[in-house]
């Protein structure tokens, strides 16, 4: 039996862009979506078109995927930038690097042409250890949105899926 080929083995990063999952009219139908499966729905969709288009071969060299879903892509006319408020949410990897952050927001802004975000939300990793996350872990995150915040590129930060007492911790601890 034939060994199966990886169609990405150099990749080390992957940015997804769904565009605006609003317009997703699949979506719209599914009203009992939890988020999980909702953001799971949007990333494979995104992937999966992605994969129709590109060259395998060329796959095989690529370390960083930038996967836009253009049927969905959008951007927001100046014009009409006071009629939105604009939340993006970071799902960070296991071992991610702070400086993702600034990426990701740079990123965002430059996809959508607009000078500010609203709102970022953080969404951290299930351990892989089965360890229990941890206010040292977040501090690190958290501490460079706050950065980000000060340039007022970010106007509000927040995170998802926190227990109570771990959200405890992090608002007595933040600035």
């Amino acid at each position: 039996m034939a060994e199966e080929i990886p169609v990405v083995p150099k990749a080390t990063t992957l940015l997804i862009n769904s565009g605006n999952i609003v317009n997703w009219n699949r979506l719209k139908r599914k009203p009992s979506q939890n988020p999980t499966e909702e953001i799971t729905e949007c990333v494979s969709t995104t992937f999966q078109a992605f994969l129709a288009e590109a060259d395998k071969n060329e796959l095989q060299y690529v370390t960083e995927l930038n996967c836009v879903h253009q049927k969905y892509k959008e951007t927001v006319l100046h014009s009409e930038r006071e009629d939105y408020k604009l939340t993006v949410k970071i799902f960070l990897c296991q071992n991610a690097s702070i400086d993702v952050l600034q990426e990701a927001v740079d990123r965002v802004l430059s996809e959508l042409e607009v000078s500010f975000i609203e709102t970022v939300l953080l969404s951290f990793p299930e351990n892989e250890k089965g360890e229990e996350l941890t206010l040292e872990v977040i501090k690190r995150f958290w501490k460079a949105l706050e950065t980000i915040v000060f340039k007022e590129t970010i106007l509000t930060i927040g995170v998802s899926d926190l227990d109570k007492n771990l959200l405890e911790q992090l608002h007595d601890w933040a600035e």
